[in-house]
């Protein structure tokens, strides 16, 4: 609660000295979306895009207006969103060194490997929810190819089990068996 509070009061400030600071509205947004207030969250994204109409094209914006679309119920709107998100540039694969400059130059905000990861397992699970299971199953064949090696590896193949066990079967004993090879050094085995 103790970051989230200094992130709130940094972005305000921000916002006193330049309303129209996107990403500040962007921050807002995250951290309403994180408290579970998906209403004030897109709220924030609104005035996000009303400061700067480019922030649309940030993936962190594909993935704040995502979530807040599913929790509203508008699959369909998710999925969209997601789809457009994974056509950004450093969302599907990484940035280019020339990709990272330019971004640099720009000044608009990087896409982390915890956000590329976010977009993956997402559209999974949208896409689970409106009963593609195949297409589901694929996306998170392409996140666990694209993200082996890295601490998201594990956020992956637990999006994967989570699936797995909805699905029922002998999907739960996979399951199982792919959750008792998270360490204990993950900072992920908690929700293994």
């Amino acid at each position: 609660a103790g970051a989230h509070d200094a992130a709130v009061r940094t972005a305000e400030s921000l916002l006193e000295m330049d309303p129209a600071c996107a990403d500040a509205h962007l921050v807002l947004s995250r951290i309403h979306l994180s408290k579970g207030d998906h209403v004030a969250a897109q709220a924030a994204l609104d005035e996000a895009v009303a400061s700067n109409f480019k922030v649309r094209e940030s993936p962190m914006y594909s993935i704040i207006s995502a979530q807040c679309k599913v929790l509203d119920g508008n699959l369909e709107g998710g999925l969209t969103e997601l789809e457009a998100a994974m056509k950004l540039p450093g969302v599907r694969s990484p940035l280019t060194t020339r990709q990272e400059e330019e971004a640099r130059r720009k000044k608009t905000i990087p896409v982390s490997v915890q956000d590329r990861a976010t977009v993956f397992i997402m559209l999974a699970e949208v896409l689970h929810k409106l009963e593609r299971g195949a297409d589901a199953d694929a996306q998170l064949r392409a996140a666990s190819s694209e993200f082996a090696g890295t601490p998201e590896e594990v956020r992956i193949m637990i999006a994967s089990c989570e699936m797995a066990m909805e699905k029922g079967g002998d999907g739960e004993e996979k399951a199982l068996t792919l959750l008792n090879r998270v360490t204990r050094e993950s900072p992920h085995y908690a929700k293994a």
